[in-house]
């Protein structure tokens, strides 16, 4: 038998409920494969189960351990696919003996690879058993293959006959029927294991039904070592892990199960995570370019219809034709059509013949077909009947080519007449001119009958002389579908610049971007430390040999005019225009016209828009490396001369035209076109690179290489002065503060030194210049400038009486709109500090009505600052809403024009806004959001508050040795600066942090050092760190000196808005004085005003102090109500601590509740235990082994009980020590 033209069946390996299993010989090559036929399921019923896309998805799969899946045909109305053949025995066979229990976890290491290899591509195999895992001794180690994998759509069918051979290695959440995943695999690994080592299986059929209907859900397998006591202890435990009935309880992944066989067995299997990755990486290529074989798809109705065609399919090698036809052949697996995959080589070339030969010989012909081979030529014969090397030598003349045309043409139309043929014919590179000869010859036949040929080659040439051809070109992919596809090839999304540049180096070829993505991961590039980082710069990357070899492949395919144009082309900056081109080259349309059909054919240019470009680095800098000096230069002024008087407004066109007037020392141009640039940057929204592009501008200015007039020197200082609003401290560069530096001592020099101090936060210095610049000014414009700046100056450093005189001096002055705004910002900001909240909001909030609609970006920054300053100030007020609004309304309008130097600013305010009202999330995002931006500009004091901010959202979540190190590193960096900024709010924090954790003294020593009044019983001001010291004296019981400072303060508690912490206290105090209704109305007090004050974190230790009053009442079932309102807020806001706090408050209920199971009480202790021990929260530490004790004493288990009061015992001293 010979299936489907090609496959010559040698004998039938086996036969299953679906389907049945061949030996088999390619006849084409004699390759030796396994085919499995679907006989019991026709194609259209397989489709349903599994797609085109599912059968190429397996085809790319390719692994030491894994039997490769080659390719998937059809037999009549059967699918069938094509797997390597593999002489080996079956797990089924193996018999375990302690001899052999190397040999044993050779096996268990190669299928887990096997398995890793499937899990990557979200494969679950779903049906592992024995028979599907093949293996043979070599050199005395085995070589293992996993089989069968893939086709869980298709065999998961329950049946009464598999369920004694199959079920039993089926994880129960698959026949039970959820979802499998790759626990799944692992469960079917374990039993193959029980199976092995003890010999029978964890469970019988009947037991398994019994599951399946619901019973004996506490149903284990017997430990295997019970069974056999040969089976070593660590294997007994692994088998046991991978058996667990629930997949959350199994070992989670490969790597897990290969650790724990590393660690009880002497030899150490690899595994790693970059060479999974890479695997990742090499399997995923499949997912491109489904979009030309469903173009392809499109011709099948048409063709159909009689109206065939010969389609060319054009592409450079990694661009995917092979995959589009193969994907485009997956489709069509059915009985509908004749098709014929034919891939050409050096050694085979006779297409035609080959599909003669193939049909010929499989089928029963009809006489037609038999008439068409009666008058054929010698060579022909000896090809179909005897041997195709011995006719491959045989050159024919004229007469005999024509002779074979005719037979050869007349078989192929009466094939189409049985049935539509589909010819598709790869690397059509390797084809000698007789085959085209042969395809013109058909062309008018084939327009008229239902034939579809298709051919594909990475050489357009071949193409030239062939007729009647649609073209299909295969596109590299664009930037955003380059995003995509590295995006799933990575499964993480990495920068857009680090995209960009892959796109750039890989033109948008899908197999260069494999490559150059598995090189960067494999040489650590971005694999570093079990992740992706994408921090490696791209800029000097050098490809992989295998892409410039495929480089200059496309190089070695253009003409030699085209290369001499490429040459000439090479050294241009500039995108290149059709005209520029033809300027430089001095060629007419229709030359233009040809070179670039070439360049475009080879992926040697590719077209953006109205541009090209040279495509790969490496193939320009060949080209350019044919360009003399003069040559070059040459060029350069030609692009000058080329672009004179045009208006540019293309950004890349101007840069290019920069580095041509540079190259040729032409500076007066050059300072012309960065001029152009700046206005460019400036329209787009893109002042920070106009700023950049100033600097260039000024250093050209005093360089002395370019006459620059005194009119327009002033006129850049201003514009340099505009822009530096936009600046960073990477930004101002040392070479340009010298030259500012180097200015005659004019108030202009003055100011932009003043500003520049400012952005790097030398702040002293920047006052000291302001201050100079104001007494130099000499128009009441200049004067107000250095005011405007000197007031935030002031305000920076703390001076807030040398601020009220800027303030005063400006009220005097009729201010234009622009500077108005400025003005009032700072008069608000200045209210506000003087403790004038109400004035300086009323201020603001009657002002914003008066904002004129204005699209310059410098007034949407001042309108973004007035906005940010106003938040402040209800912040202060505790009004929240109303400073998150602002803040909201600071980041909108900074991000709108990419304020970068104040965005962290707004993005740390709007997190700080989030975290008081206790949404820890949302405050993380906009912190982390901060941090990035910090790092891009490089500001220290907004990278302290960011700090600050993440060290107070981890107090909030309970992780107080975080937040420690946080601080940690706050106080390190802001002790190296200016005016030490947020210093006072680190200190008070970093009591928080040492209130809760290692022991009292820890915390005590702290205060001690920092602020040692309060100890003496005197405080001067309400702080963080003042409320913690109420706090610790409250944990050691001293009640007196609470009620003694509460009494001696609470005017000042109360004066500072402490409401809510003040009645918290007084509730305290009564409810250590067993006044419980007095605590109860005062915590209700304090809770009303922690909801006023919109703070979840607030509400959420109130609610735990109304817990205490209710259970201090015996009100049990209101505590238990109030649990469930605490345990909503501790999940909502990852809430930890107060968690863990709420846990042992609720079992310290639950202890007194007789219906509740004292070992369910303790199993809960034990679990909240490993949390509080991790994190050193030594006070819930003592509270739980004060449980225990009771608990164990309960019991009557004495030698626990007794062990956990040493605990309790020790904990204690070491928290008083």
């Amino acid at each position: 038998m010979i299936i489907d033209s090609r496959y010559k069946v040698i004998k039938k390996l086996g036969a299953g409920l679906w389907a049945t299993v061949y030996k088999v010989q390619d006849i084409r090559t004699n390759e030796i494969y396994a085919l499995k036929l679907f006989q019991m399921l026709d194609s259209d019923s397989l489709y349903e189960k599994f797609s085109a896309e599912n059968m190429h998805h397996i085809t790319k799969l390719q692994h030491p351990n894994l039997i490769h899946v080659s390719n998937f045909g059809n037999f009549g109305k059967h699918i069938y696919y094509l797997s390597d053949y593999f002489e080996g025995k079956t797990l089924g066979a193996f018999k375990f003996k302690k001899s052999n229990i190397d040999l044993l976890y050779d096996i268990i290491v190669q299928t887990c690879y096997a398995l890793s290899a499937l899990h990557s591509q979200n494969i679950i195999h779903h049906d592992l058993k024995p028979e599907n895992v093949v293996y043979r001794i070599k050199d005395n180690k085995p070589i293992l293959k996993v089989m069968d994998y893939g086709f869980t759509k298709i065999d998961v069918q329950k049946n009464s006959q598999k369920i004694g051979r199959v079920l039993p290695y089926i994880a129960p959440e698959v026949y039970m029927g959820n979802e499998a995943v790759a626990q799944s695999d692992y469960y079917s690994l374990g039993a193959i294991l029980y199976k092995i080592t003890t010999g029978i299986l964890p469970y019988s059929s009947e037991q398994i039904s019994a599951i399946m209907a619901g019973d004996k859900h506490n149903l284990f397998p017997t430990f295997p070592r019970e069974i056999n006591p040969e089976i070593p202890d660590g294997l007994e435990k692994l088998i046991m892990l991978l058996l667990e009935k629930d997949p959350n309880d199994r070992i989670k992944n490969v790597e897990s199960i290969i650790a724990h066989i590393n660690s009880i067995q002497p030899k150490k299997y690899p595994y790693s995570r970059r060479w999974s990755i890479v695997n990742t990486i090499q399997f995923s290529d499949y997912i491109a370019r489904e979009d030309y074989a469903h173009q392809l798809m499109d011709y099948l109705p048409i063709m159909e219809r009689g109206n065939g065609k010969i389609i060319s399919l054009t592409a450079g090698k990694g661009l995917g034709k092979n995959n589009v036809l193969t994907l485009f052949r997956y489709h069509l697996l059915t009985d509908r059509y004749y098709i014929f995959d034919y891939e050409c080589s050096e050694t085979h070339k006779d297409p035609f013949f080959a599909l003669i030969k193939e049909f010929y010989q499989s089928r029963d012909t009809n006489e037609k077909l038999n008439e068409d081979l009666q008058n054929i030529s010698h060579k022909l014969k000896e090809y179909l009947f005897q041997s195709e090397e011995e006719a491959a030598l045989r050159i024919q003349d004229q007469k005999e080519l024509d002779l074979d045309f005719q037979s050869a043409s007349q078989f192929i139309y009466h094939l189409s007449d049985i049935k539509p043929l589909i010819f598709i014919i790869r690397a059509i590179e390797h084809l000698p001119n007789e085959v085209f000869d042969f395809m013109n010859f058909i062309t008018r036949e084939v327009s008229d009958r239902p034939i579809l040929i298709i051919l594909s080659t990475n050489d357009p040439r071949k193409l030239e002389g062939l007729i009647h051809s649609v073209l299909i070109k295969i596109e590299a992919l664009d930037e955003d579908e380059t995003r995509t596809y590295v995006n799933r090839l990575l499964r993480v999304s990495p920068p857009e610049d680090f995209v960009h540049k892959i796109w750039v180096r890989s033109n948008g070829n899908p197999l260069f971007i494999e490559r150059i993505l598995i090189d960067l991961t494999h040489s650590h590039k971005i694999w570093v430390k079990n992740k992706f980082q994408f921090e490696f710069d791209l800029d000097d990357y050098v490809l992989p040999d295998n892409i410039k070899h495929d480089i200059q492949l496309r190089i070695d395919h253009l003409s030699k005019k085209s290369f001499d144009y490429f040459v000439k082309l090479s050294p241009i900056s500039t995108p290149l225009g059709n005209d520029l081109i033809k300027y430089i080259l001095g060629i007419d349309d229709k030359e233009l016209f040809f070179f670039l059909k070439e360049g475009l054919a080879n992926e040697l240019l590719c077209k953006i828009r109205e541009f090209h470009r040279i495509t790969f680095r490496e193939a320009k800098e060949q080209f350019l490396s044919k360009c003399s000096k003069k040559e070059k230069d040459e060029v350069s002024r030609k692009v000058l001369k080329f672009f004179t008087n045009i208006n540019l407004t293309i950004v890349p066109i101007v840069l290019g035209i920069i580095e041509h007037a540079k190259s040729i020392n032409d500076f007066k141009a050059a300072r012309e076109y960065y001029l152009r640039l700046v206005q460019l940057y400036s329209e787009k929204g893109k002042q920070k690179e106009a700023f950049s592009v100033m600097s260039e501008v000024i250093e050209l200015d005093f360089a002395g290489k370019t006459e620059v007039a005194d009119v327009d020197l002033r006129k850049d200082l201003k514009l340099l002065l505009e822009k530096s609003e936009w600046a960073t401290v990477n930004d101002i560069s040392d070479t340009l503060q010298k030259h500012i530096k180097k200015m005659p001592n004019i108030a202009e020099k003055h100011l932009i030194m003043g500003v520049f101090y400012q952005v790097v936060e030398k702040y002293n210095l920047a006052r000291i210049r302001f201050e100079k610049a104001l007494e130099m000014s000499v128009t009441g414009i200049q004067r107000i400038s250095v005011l405007l700046k000197l007031a935030y100056s002031y305000y920076l450093q703390n001076k807030i009486d040398k601020m009220r005189i800027c303030i005063d001096e400006l009220e005097e002055y009729e201010l234009s709109y622009e500077l108005e705004i400025e003005f009032i910002t700072y008069k608000t900001l200045y209210l506000g500090l003087s403790g004038r909240l109400d004035e300086g909001i009323q201020l603001a909030e009657d002002y914003l009505p008066q904002v004129k609609a204005d699209n310059d970006a410098n007034y949407f920054i001042k309108l973004g600052s007035l906005h940010n300053t106003l938040a402040l100030l209800y912040h202060k007020k505790k009004m929240l809403d109303e400073a998150d609004k602002h803040f909201e309304n600071a980041r909108m309008i900074w991000e709108r024009v990419h304020y970068s130097r104040k965005l962290a600013i707004a993005y740390n305010n709007i997190g700080d806004v989030a975290l008081i009202k206790g949404d820890t999330n949302r405050a993380f995002e906009y912190f982390r959001k901060a941090m990035k931006i910090c790092a891009q500009v490089g500001c220290k004091r907004i990278k302290v508050q960011g700090l600050l901010n993440q060290a107070q959202a981890y107090l909030k979540l309970g992780n107080f040795n975080i937040a420690e190190a946080y601080l940690d590193d706050a106080l390190k960096l802001t002790l190296t600066l200016e005016n030490k900024p947020f210093l006072n709010s680190i200190i008070n924090n970093m009591a928080i942090a040492k209130s809760k954790i290692n022991n009292l003294n820890y915390y005590l020593s702290f205060v001690e050092k920092n602020v040692p009044d309060i100890i003496d019983g005197n405080i001067y001001q309400i702080t963080p760190l003042t409320k913690t010291y109420f706090y610790y004296l409250q944990e050691i019981g001293d009640y007196h000196t609470i009620e003694k400072l509460l009494n001696k303060s609470e005017a000042m508690f109360l004066e500072s808005r402490e409401h809510e912490f003040t009645y918290q206290m007084q509730g305290f105090l009564a409810l250590h004085k067993n006044d419980f209704a007095l605590a109860t109305e005062l915590i209700e007090k304090a809770f009303y005003y922690s909801k006023k004050n919109q703070s979840d974190y607030a509400l959420t230790i109130n609610y735990i102090g109304l817990i205490e009053c209710s259970v201090a009442m015996g009100e049990y079932e209101k505590a238990y109500d109030i649990c469930k309102k605490v345990e909503k807020l501790c999940a909502k806001h990852n809430f930890r601590f107060w968690e863990a706090k709420l846990d042992i408050s609720k079992l310290k209920i639950q202890l007194l509740d007789e219906k509740i199971s004292i070992r369910l009480i303790l199993r809960k202790l034990l679990e909240v235990l490993p949390y509080v021990k991790d994190n050193h929260l030594y006070r819930l530490e003592i509270e739980i082994y004060e449980m225990m004790v009771q608990i164990y004493d309960y019991l009557k288990i004495r030698r626990k009980a007794e062990q956990s009061f040493v605990k309790y015992k020790e904990l204690v001293l070491e928290a008083t020590v």
